[in-house]
């Protein structure tokens, strides 16, 4: 029994040790166990350590205060040509809203009254609330230009509302609504406006005698006029049949992409009127 209770000893040593239990003789006895059917679970997690020291503090930031600036304006402009827009829609609405309801009515009663036919006293009356910010023709001799191209004379009359329908337009002019010839004269055109815009407007819609049908605009004699694609404002012309009158949007920023050539209806109203007259 004892050389027997030796081995057995041997033997546990080995499930015990890593290393390979060896006898004086250096003959092996028994192998290192290389796993255990069920090894043991692992204890719980250590201690958190304490945190490490704060870093140096980085260099001051730069603010870029016109890119700042810019960005704060085109945000608002963005805002207020939303604005423009739903409101520019909520009249046509009420327009074609009004003028199917007076078709619908015998005695239909104009939406814009000329001034054909009134005596000077009533004349007055009808034109109180629509004084001008800059008139150019009031008081000036007929030969008295904003601007000159091509020998004829250009002028214009700004509000400081949208209140000039086509109707209106005509009766400012005396039926001599001017025309858009070229990009040159466009380009003249905006820069003679540009400082005609009211302080609390960015921009302006005036009208012009051009009309525009089937993808064409057309002068007040009736004569194709053609113009380069970027002159129109973004997202005209429109193609709906009753946008057939032609205005120019000008903004305050030459640089400002809203703004250029557009149809609309002739019922709606736009801040003025460009007039055409021959040297």
């Amino acid at each position: 029994m004892g050389n027997i209770g030796a081995v057995i000893s041997l033997c546990l040593l080995c499930l015990i040790a890593p290393d390979p239990v060896k006898a004086d003789s250096q003959h092996m006895i028994c192998k290192t166990v290389e796993s255990l059917p069920h090894p043991c679970p692992l204890g719980p997690p250590g201690e958190r350590g304490l945190p490490g020291e704060k870093g140096e503090k980085g260099d001051s930031g730069i603010l870029n205060f016109d890119k700042i600036n810019s960005t704060i304006q085109e945000m608002v402009q963005a805002g207020m040509d939303k604005m423009a827009n739903i409101l520019e829609k909520s009249i046509l609405e009420n327009l074609r809203n009004q003028t199917e309801n007076e078709a619908t009515t015998e005695n239909t009663t104009p939406v814009i009254a000329t001034t054909q036919g009134l005596s000077t006293k009533e004349i007055e009356t009808t034109t109180e609330n629509t004084t001008p910010v800059i008139a150019t023709t009031q008081g000036l001799p007929t030969k008295e230009c904003g601007f000159i191209y091509n020998l004829k004379c250009f002028r214009a009359i700004v509000y400081d509302t949208r209140n000039v329908s086509l109707s209106v337009a005509e009766s400012i002019c005396k039926n001599k609504l001017a025309n858009i010839y070229d990009i040159t004269h466009y380009q003249l055109l905006r820069d003679y406006l540009r400082p005609m815009i009211p302080d609390w407007w960015p921009r302006i819609g005036i009208r012009t005698g051009m009309t525009y049908k089937n993808g064409q605009k057309y002068s007040t004699t009736g004569q194709p006029i053609s113009m380069p694609p970027e002159v129109w404002y973004p997202g005209n012309p429109h193609t709906d049949a009753s946008y057939t009158t032609v205005g120019v949007d000008v903004s305050r920023d030459p640089e400002y992409a809203y703004q250029g050539v557009y149809n609309v209806p002739p019922l709606l109203e736009s801040h003025g009127a460009v007039c055409e007259n021959e040297l």
